[in-house]
């Protein structure tokens, strides 16, 4: 048995679909797993998630379908993203935690309104 096997056993049994390593970014899925043949010490177990062709991403797929893994949440981090849909920005917007516009900071929600302002704090609702 080697280390691929071992991750490819691991995945399998915690009902992952594969790697990723957001540093890159780079995906795999477990039935083509490391087809890159590349260092796997910063990839992480994920999720296999679908892409319309009219989603808009960053990837080479833009326009098709196609397909992300993507880094499920923590439980703790999965709280605050159940939570979100109650914290809004001072320009009005509801926070979406699955877009790039959106990101945790540890302590609230923060809205990315870009140069030169960037990320700006949103406050909880209820």
């Amino acid at each position: 048995m080697n280390v691929k096997q071992i991750v490819l056993d691991y995945l399998k049994e915690n009902h992952f679909d594969g790697l990723c390593n957001p540093d890159v970014p780079c995906g795999c899925l477990c039935d083509d797993l490391v087809p890159c043949e590349g260092n796997i010490a910063n990839c992480e177990p994920g999720r296999r998630e679908d892409v319309d062709e009219h989603a808009v991403c960053d990837c080479d797929g833009q326009g098709t379908k196609h397909w992300h893994v993507y880094i499920p949440p923590s439980p703790e981090l999965e709280q605050h993203f159940t939570d979100a849909a109650n914290w809004i920005c001072e320009c009005g917007e509801r926070c979406n935690p699955m877009s790039a516009d959106w990101r945790w900071n540890g302590e609230q929600w923060e809205h990315y309104h870009g140069y030169p302002l960037g990320h700006v704090a949103a406050n909880r609702k209820i």
